[in-house]
């Protein structure tokens, strides 16, 4: 069965937080540890997938005197989970996927969202730098050239244009995600089978062994032998 990982945070369109952050890596573990579990969804709650860290979270931990260090490996820990995880990791997008919204998506197997949502870099927006990977995998999945414009911009693009990246797997109508998510999670399932499997399963691989031993032709004369040939043969 599916794991299903939620971020609830409406109100402020799920903006990633060091709760929001821990939250997640707990579900992510429960899911990993539950020898039930097929695949882990990632939605979010409310308008927007996720609109980006927490710009009051950041100003807090200043005045705090707390480094922002510890908050920035959380998150940067939990995409590199996310991609490595031994079950398929399906995203679902809505409203608006930006900053730690797009770096949360891009370390997902796949990723299935809603007409019009808006996806984009926006770290630099803020003067920030991005910290759980983006500047990587933005120009890995989406293309060198759009992965870096959309990190020296921070424009935000509907989601119909990732689509000729291959990144994003489709755009389904309000309503109908949990069928996506469905389909994705039977694909990836598939997708995991080995390649011996694969190979032995399929009858245009199997190689047919020669009735009679190939043996090399002869090898041809050398040079002075054949001169001396033309030279018999002249009249």
């Amino acid at each position: 069965m599916p794991a299903h990982g939620s971020m609830s945070s409406s109100r402020s369109r799920n903006a990633l937080n060091a709760p929001l952050a821990d939250a997640l890596t707990a579900a992510l573990t429960e899911a990993e540890r539950d020898t039930s579990t097929s695949a882990v969804l990632v939605t979010g709650s409310g308008p927007s997938f996720c609109a980006g860290a927490d710009l009051q979270h950041l100003p807090a931990l200043a005045e705090a005197g707390a480094p922002p260090v510890p908050f920035l490996r959380t998150v940067s820990d939990l995409t590199r989970r996310l991609e490595r995880s031994a079950h398929p990791v399906v995203a679902v997008l809505h409203g608006q996927a930006v900053a730690s919204g797009l770096e949360i998506a891009l370390a997902c197997d796949a990723v299935v969202t809603e007409p019009g949502t808006l996806i984009g870099d926006g770290h630099i927006r803020n003067h920030l730098v991005p910290g759980a990977g983006s500047a990587v995998r933005m120009r890995r999945k989406l293309g060198d050239s759009l992965g870096r414009w959309l990190a020296l911009s921070g424009e935000l693009l509907p989601a119909e244009r990732f689509l000729d990246t291959r990144w994003l797997h489709e755009v389904v109508e309000p309503g109908q995600g949990a069928d996506a998510r469905s389909a994705r999670r039977r694909d990836l399932r598939r997708g995991r089978e080995s390649r011996e499997d694969r190979f032995e399963a399929s009858p245009r691989c199997r190689c047919a062994t020669p009735a009679t031993p190939w043996t090399s032709p002869k090898p041809p004369p050398p040079l002075l032998t054949r001169r001396r040939l033309r030279h018999q043969r002249r009249p």
